[in-house]
């Protein structure tokens, strides 16, 4: 075990790694980045999975001949801090979600920062890791930070019935990588072991005063501990410190998944990887395709189309089969280019669907409300080449900010429709729609299928284009 200080513009904290067997030098090691939850891991919260994550992963690099490190930061409440997470429980209780409670206290979604890893990793010579993560801003982040991450190992806890909520939301709102079992499959509630007071008084570790550069930071007491491999330490047995709810199944099975020649499990298709390889095809075509969500967040289709190939037909088709209001996922990027700020300051759509000021175009169209009109206006906003001094404000197409990261930061057919453009080799614009019945209700899975099959129009999901973009771009060699 190894402690370290470190402080940046932002944060102060005292990262503690943990690591089995001998990495020095290796390549690919198992690598989980943790951040504090003492809710969880002391107080004994049944609000999260962070808990059963931390000792899964321990379970993990105990039982595996490469071992592997756990890097432990201060980062409560993902950034916020113990007192302001525990405001943030109030809020929930209250109805908000874990997202909306802290943007509620007025701090962003995400504070939590990672340059601490990169000192880490070099000061331990790790030339790659294997990241265990379900958490694609945690890949972003550290790839950013230049640490070279060969592959993601998911870990996924099966929700009970106190967490699930909280699980749904990391999905849906942080985009978080949780196949569909692991939370429609949850648990009920078992009690926790009952903490036994220790019969005799714990090894106290003495403080350390090495920095993150260090070269030769502290180590804890082999009496404590137990020594493994020279100074690299085995973690604690699970029942010395870390005892586990019972009943709580893990839904990836940690000896396949630290098997060095096998890749992680894939996120699972829905519908199956031709049908996202059959949508990217159409879209290259300039057809349209019809893309679903999970149940548990819209249970809607949407209809997609590119916006640079936007005809009156294909739109004028659109129209015909759902509600009417048309919108295009934009990057951020163009939507800033284009002078098109949120439509509100304060969004307070329950999926927060980030709309912008509506526009039309102002060549060659009339009013702005036919399909010909709207055709024009999806096409000069997927073409760089008109600014916004092309576009009236407002008018009769909405535009959507899309998320950085697409469907791996926010499962959401605004992400989806743009991520199918750019996977085609097109200008990223994605238009999209909600399909309805002709009575103006939502149509939901079995009707979409019906519908799609009678006009012939490929159907996938988010979770098979999600499934996709794992498969072919985060596990690739």
């Amino acid at each position: 075990m190894r402690s370290y200080k470190f402080s940046s513009s932002s944060k102060r904290m005292e990262p503690i790694v943990m690591i089995a067997g001998d990495v020095r030098g290796k390549e690919n090691v198992l690598v989980r980045v943790h951040d504090q939850c003492f809710t969880s891991e002391v107080l004994g919260s049944l609000r999260c999975d962070c808990r059963e994550q931390l000792h899964e992963f321990l379970e993990i690099i105990k039982e595996t001949e490469d071992g592997g490190i756990l890097i432990y930061l201060q980062q409560e409440g993902r950034g916020i801090g113990l007192s302001n997470k525990i405001a943030a429980y109030s809020l929930q209780d209250r109805g908000l979600d874990t997202v909306d409670a802290n943007v509620h206290l007025g701090f962003k979604d995400e504070q939590r920062e990672y340059s601490v890893v990169p000192d880490i990793l070099n000061d331990l010579e790790v030339k790659s890791i294997r990241l265990v993560t379900n958490n694609p801003f945690k890949i972003r982040e550290l790839t950013n930070l230049g640490v070279k991450i060969h592959e993601r190992v998911p870990l996924e806890i099966v929700a009970n019935s106190h967490n699930d909520r909280y699980l749904k939301s990391k999905r849906d709102r942080m985009g978080h990588i949780l196949s569909p079992s692991a939370i429609k499959q949850s648990i009920p509630f078992q009690p926790m072991p009952r903490f036994e007071e220790p019969t005799q008084a714990p090894t106290q570790v003495p403080s350390t005063s090495s920095s993150s550069s260090s070269s030769s930071p502290s180590l804890s007491p082999a009496s404590a501990l137990g020594t493994r491999g020279g100074s690299c330490l085995t973690p604690p047995e699970p029942s010395e410190a870390l005892p586990v709810m019972a009943g709580l199944d893990v839904m990836v099975d940690s000896k396949t998944a630290i098997t060095p020649d096998l890749k992680p499990p894939p996120v699972p298709y829905a519908f199956g990887k031709e049908t996202v390889v059959d949508a990217i095809a159409a879209v290259s075509r300039g057809e349209v395709v019809v893309v679903v969500d999970d149940e548990d967040r819209e249970n809607e289709g949407d209809l997609i189309m590119s916006a640079e190939l936007a005809t009156a037909e294909a739109i004028g088709f659109i129209v015909r089969y759902s509600s009417g209001v048309i919108c295009v996922s934009l990057e951020g990027s163009r939507l800033d280019e284009l002078n098109l700020p949120p439509m509100v300051i304060n969004n307070e759509d329950p999926k927060q669907t980030a709309y912008s000021v509506s526009v039309d175009c102002k060549y060659n169209t009339s009013t702005g409300i036919s399909s010909a009109d709207r055709a024009m206006t999806f096409r000069t906003l997927a073409n760089r080449d008109y600014g916004e001094e092309s576009f009236y404000r407002p008018g009769h197409v909405f535009p959507l900010r899309y998320k950085p990261g697409g469907v791996l930061s926010r499962a959401g057919h605004t992400e989806a429709s743009l991520d199918l453009t750019r996977l085609a080799g097109l200008s990223p614009g994605g238009v999209l729609a909600e399909v309805v019945h002709d009575d103006g209700s939502m149509m939901r899975l079995p009707s979409l299928k019906e519908f799609a099959k009678q006009h012939k129009l490929v159907l996938t999901s988010v979770q098979d284009l999600i499934a996709y973009r794992m498969e072919t771009e985060l596990n690739r060699d």
